[in-house]
Formats: C-alpha cells, sequence, structure tokens
C-alpha cells in the first residue's frame, strides 16, 4: 500500500489524534547483518529529517505571521506592548547564554516536560505527574517569602545548588515509581479510558504549553487576557511538536523545536553580537534604519533580510512539495 502524503497524515491525526505512530518502515529480518542493521537505522533517520523538514516549513509561516498579527493588535490594545523577558535578556552580555538556553535547554526540558507522556505508558504518564507537582511547587514557592528567600540562598551557594539538584533527582526517582505502581494496578482501567480520553490529552498538552509561555511576558496579570492571545503561536507551534513526538519519537520532537527555536532567536542573536546599534534599538525603541548607521551594521541587517528570504523562499518551496504530493496521491 502507499503511504499517504504528509499533509493528509497530519490532517487525520489533527482531527482524531493518536498514540500510535503511522510512520512505518519495511519490517528487518531476523538475522540481519551489523551493517545492514547500521544502513537501515541510518535509512530510518534520513526519512524521519526529511520529514522533519517538511513539518518545518507548514509551521514556520504560520507562527511569524501569527506573531506578526498578534503583536500588531496587543500594540494597539494595550497602552504598552508586552515585554518579553527572554528578550530582555538578549543582551551582549547575556546572548550566547540566552541563545544556548533557548535553542538546546529548553526544547530538552520542555519536551520531557509536556510530550514524554503523549506516548502513553504507566511510566511516562507518572513522570509526566511528578514534573509537574514540581513545577507547581516551584511556581507557588516564588510567592512566598520565606520560601523565594530559601531559594535565593540556595542559587547563591554551589553546595546548595548541587543539593537541591541530587534532592530532586531523587525525589523525581522515587514519585515517578510510586505513581507508576499505582497507574499499573489501574491498568486494566485507565487504558480503555485513556484511548477515549486521548483527544483531549493531547490538546489540552498543547493549551498548557502556551499557557507557560505567559511567564516570559512581564506583569503578564496586568494584561492577561491579551498576554493568553499572544501565546497562539505557542500553542500551535505544541500542537505540531506534539505530532512530531508521536510520530517519529521524542529525540526527534526535541530537534524540531530547537530547529523551531534558533529560527526565531537567531537572527536577533546575531543582531545582537554584530552590530553597534540593535541592542540601543531594543532599549529605546528607536528605528534600526538611520543615516548614522556604520558600514558593518547595514552588512549585517542585509545579511539578516538575506535570511528572512531564504526563509520565506524555502518555505514556500517546501509548502508547494507537500501540496503537489497530496494532490498526486488524489488523482491516483
Amino acid at each position: 500500500m502507499q503511504p499517504k502524503p504528509l499533509l493528509q497524515n497530519i490532517w487525520s491525526f489533527l482531527i482524531k489524534p493518536t498514540p500510535r505512530s503511522n510512520f512505518h518502515i519495511k519490517p528487518r529480518h531476523k538475522n540481519e547483518e551489523l551493517i545492514l542493521k547500521i544502513k537501515r537505522f541510518l535509512r530510518i533517520q534520513a526519512v524521519k529529517s526529511i520529514h522533519i523538514l517538511r513539518i518545518y516549513v507548514i509551521i514556520i509561516p504560520i507562527a511569524i505571521t501569527l506573531s506578526v498579527i498578534l503583536s500588531f493588535i496587543s500594540s494597539n490594545l494595550l497602552p504598552q506592548e508586552p515585554q518579553n523577558r527572554i528578550i530582555d535578556l538578549m543582551t551582549k552580555d547575556q546572548v550566547i547564554a540566552t541563545l544556548f538556553y533557548s535553542s538546546i535547554i529548553a526544547p530538552i526540558v520542555e519536551e520531557l516536560a509536556f510530550r514524554v507522556h503523549l506516548k502513553i505508558s504507566p511510566a511516562r504518564l507518572a513522570f509526566f505527574i511528578v514534573i509537574q507537582l514540581i513545577f507547581i511547587f516551584i511556581s507557588i514557592a516564588s510567592y512566598i517569602p520565606i520560601l523565594t528567600n530559601l531559594l535565593s540562598i540556595i542559587t547563591g551557594n554551589i553546595g546548595f545548588i548541587l543539593a537541591t539538584i541530587i534532592s530532586l533527582i531523587l525525589l523525581l526517582i522515587i514519585l515517578t515509581f510510586l505513581f507508576r505502581y499505582l497507574l499499573r494496578k489501574l491498568r486494566s482501567v485507565n487504558r480503555t479510558l485513556l484511548s477515549k480520553l486521548y483527544f483531549l490529552i493531547f490538546y489540552l498538552s498543547a493549551i498548557y504549553f502556551g499557557l507557560i509561555h505567559i511567564w516570559n511576558y512581564e506583569g503578564f496579570l496586568s494584561y492577561w487576557y491579551i498576554v493568553i492571545i499572544m501565546i497562539t503561536p505557542q500553542v500551535v507551534a505544541g500542537i505540531f511538536m506534539g505530532y512530531v513526538r508521536v510520530q517519529y519519537g521524542l529525540l526527534w520532537s526535541i530537534i524540531f523545536h530547537s530547529i523551531y527555536n534558533a529560527t526565531l532567536i537567531l537572527p536577533v542573536a546575531v543582531m545582537l553580537l554584530f552590530t553597534s546599534s540593535y541592542e540601543t534599538m531594543l532599549q529605546s525603541s528607536a528605528p534600526i534604519i538611520d543615516g548614522s548607521l556604520p558600514q558593518s551594521d547595514l552588512l549585517v541587517y542585509s545579511a539578516i533580510g538575506l535570511y528572512f528570504i531564504f526563509l520565506f523562499l524555502g518555505t514556500l518551496l517546501g509548502s508547494i512539495y507537500n501540496l503537489l504530493e497530496l494532490l498526486h496521491h488524489r488523482k491516483k
């Protein structure tokens, strides 16, 4: 049977999410030699990487378009546009650390925290529950003075930091095994129930992933109704990352998440590192284009412009290919 086009697979999944993957490769022979196993593994990863790039060209235009529209709406509805903490951290001194965090650390942590459970098993569900309990505790602690002071003491002492990390890891392991044991006892009940509720589990996970990003905005409680709208791109991204996680595995969802974040943050990082005017523009909201700009800055801005042109052309060509594949399949 000929495999379905990627767009059709995505659409079918979004209408009725399921924890089962539709990505299938011809099964290997029982006595397959090692060299053939390696070749087969590399071929599978190559096919997955191509699929990931084709999904990437779908989500990037959607995310950028939504971000521009929502930024325009918020700037007109509010006396002051919500300030993104990540952008505030993007100074010349912190740009490399912020880029590393956003492109490497955050994808790993967020995929483990928000999407590991989408391939349902007692162990994964237990891990998800424990991670959320720890996150809730830390969030509540940030509003309690005594706990806030304790956290400041911990973060100011390397010994406390190591002790806290070890304690959290031990707590994570113990609670995960505890919840895993309880979920296994309820396996006959929860497997049927979870399969019926998987639609809600999948989409609520994407919404939850988006809601977590309200913490990126300074003083979001003052205009939460606007910030909730502004996290729509993260919710949409969470849906596609969930699809990648279910269909291609956790490793590929981390890679996809990393590429997605890097695409959006890399231009800002480059402008901060290689220009003298961009940081001033961020702080004063002054326009970039100015007659007094150094020639080197203009070259960097031109390179960033070319970056977005190539990104546009790449996503356009990828989208055309996806559509042609779908049309070709329907003609057969």
